[in-house]
């Protein structure tokens, strides 16, 4: 399995192609809350990190309030877990914005574990 990415900055996706490429070719874990998707990086650097809130989600509000918390999130939960030489992507689903804190960080440790076991499985790609 890839060595596991110790640091505290998140380097974000910022191109539609690159969030395509996940949902296309990765692996993917969904939670009432959210989606979290993974795939193989096109390098062996440190993962890269994409957040989506569509207006599915709510208004500008609850977007900018789920964006929050999914940032949230990928820092303290998916950052030091994070495999080396993957991009995840988070989706956020309408309940994420109103979801308890602890619920939020259960769900996401379950689907890292989750999302992370079927990357074995897929043989690493």
């Amino acid at each position: 399995m890839p060595h596991l990415l110790h640091t505290s900055a998140l380097i974000a996706m910022r191109k539609r192609r690159e969030f395509l490429m996940v949902r296309d070719q990765g692996v993917k874990q969904v939670t009432p809350f959210f989606i979290l998707q993974a795939c193989r990086a096109r390098d062996d650097g440190p993962p890269h990190f994409g957040i989506t809130a569509s207006k599915k989600t709510g208004n500008a509000v609850r977007r900018n309030r789920a964006r929050r918390r999914m940032r949230a999130l990928l820092r303290e939960i998916v950052l030091p877990d994070a495999l080396h030489g993957y991009d995840y992507s988070l989706v956020a689903r309408y309940n994420l914005a109103d979801a308890p804190w602890d619920a939020l960080c259960d769900e996401m440790r379950r689907a890292l574990v989750k999302l992370h076991k079927k990357i074995e499985r897929a043989g690493g790609s």
